[in-house]
């Protein structure tokens, strides 16, 4: 009945009409081909479709397993069923016309009501009453106003977020700027293209380490938030006092506010996502904090500063893994690109300053998207239906031309 469960699905019954024009069209013995081709394809969705809803995921998201949503398969099933339907439609009318009146009439107009009526009444249904479920719309700011108003200062420092969960261990997302969107999953970095962060954020809320707060920097981590509420649902797990105390006592953590439930520290480090390092700087300084940084400003993916001139072998540092597509220039000279600890991107700065740009080189993609949106655009036009009419010969405008084809 291509209904694979879930909210915002219509009545059971309302699948009916597709399914009776389907079946119906099977006995079209001239268009069986085509109508089984359609059976085919519905039937092989329906197997997976039965699969996938036996199989469970478990994502560090969710406190427990979810049952896999089987509603995409459903649609390639759905999509079967309306071919072999519109087939065995085809010249259907013209052959009940011609048929002795009986059983085919009655029948036909039954099927052909439920056809229609079962999509209509499922779009009333959509758009009466469950249009916005169950998603609705709300604010993308996850992060308090001020934290949301500093992820826009050059700096773009970020936050990292703790959320204790119901079985005692943690979880934790870094957010660039107010917070993830619908669709930011599918383009965001693995964690182990970030390698360190684990054992940074391990450290930090374990106690361990006293440089803990130093190995945050290069990730540009100005503000940790311990926040009560679990992001895969409702229910709120209380903050641990032993964490907070934990992180009220790592060096280089201050402690900014606690209100609402949550609890916000500060790095009391220079922290950028744009950064000058001298040469060979580690990542943490014999002290236990960072080395001597310098801090530029920066945009979201691009960025133009000035540089002073320094010693040769400076590195230029971004709070992002390191990618082939980013490209740096100073004074419009190409800087050769470096790795720096392991994951971020870095440059490799002369002895003189001028002015620095960053920007990020997608390569093809942009020339890609145009290609779809030009295949989209060939295929509704390759859809429009023929235009119909009829071109005179040139021999017809002469009555003694004789007939022309």
């Amino acid at each position: 009945m291509l209904h694979p469960g879930g909210p915002g699905l219509p009545p059971l019954v309302l699948g009916m009409g597709l399914l009776a024009a389907a079946l119906a069209a099977l006995v079209r013995p001239d268009r069986r081909r085509a109508v089984l081709a359609g059976w085919a394809l519905a039937l092989v969705a329906l197997v997976g479709v039965v699969v996938l809803s036996r199989l469970s995921v478990q994502t560090p998201t969710l406190i427990a397993p979810a049952r896999v949503w089987p509603g995409m398969l459903s649609l390639v099933a759905g999509a079967g069923l309306l071919v072999a339907a519109a087939t065995g439609a085809a010249g259907a009318r013209g052959r009940v016309v011609r048929s002795s009146f009986g059983w085919r009439q009655p029948a036909a107009i039954a099927v052909l009501v439920l056809a229609v009526i079962g999509p209509a009444l499922g779009a009333v249904w959509w758009v009466a009453g469950t249009a916005g479920d169950p998603l609705a719309r709300r604010s993308p700011t996850l992060l308090p106003a001020f934290l949301a108003a500093a992820a826009d200062h050059p700096g773009r420092p970020r936050t990292l977020v703790l959320r204790p969960r119901v079985d005692g261990t943690m979880s934790y997302t870094l957010l660039r700027a107010t917070g993830p969107r619908t669709g930011d999953a599918e383009v965001s970095r693995p964690v182990a293209s970030l390698p360190g962060l684990d054992d940074a954020v391990a450290d930090l809320t374990s106690g361990r380490g006293g440089d803990a707060a130093a190995r945050l920097v290069p990730f540009g981590v100005r503000f940790v938030l311990l926040s009560p509420r679990h992001p895969a649902g409702r229910r709120t797990v209380p903050l641990p006092t032993a964490l907070v105390r934990t992180l009220d006592g790592v060096p280089g953590v201050e402690r900014v506010s606690s209100q609402g439930g949550s609890v916000l520290w500060q790095i009391a480090h220079p922290v950028a996502r744009l950064r000058v390092l001298p040469p060979g700087a580690p990542v943490v300084a014999p002290d236990g904090g960072p080395p001597p940084t310098q801090v530029l400003p920066a945009g979201p993916v691009s960025a133009t500063a000035r540089v002073p001139a320094g010693p040769a072998g400076r590195l230029l540092v971004l709070a992002d893994a390191r990618d082939s597509g980013w490209r740096a220039t100073l004074d419009g000279h190409a800087l050769e690109p470096r790795r720096y600890a392991g994951w971020s991107q870095a440059f490799v700065l002369p002895a003189g300053g001028g002015t620095v740009q960053v920007r990020y080189d997608a390569g093809d993609r942009p020339l890609l998207l145009w290609v779809q949106l030009g295949a989209v655009l060939l295929v509704l036009l390759l859809a429009l239906p023929p235009l119909r009419g009829s071109i005179d010969a040139e021999g017809d405008a002469d009555p003694g031309a004789g007939e022309s084809t």
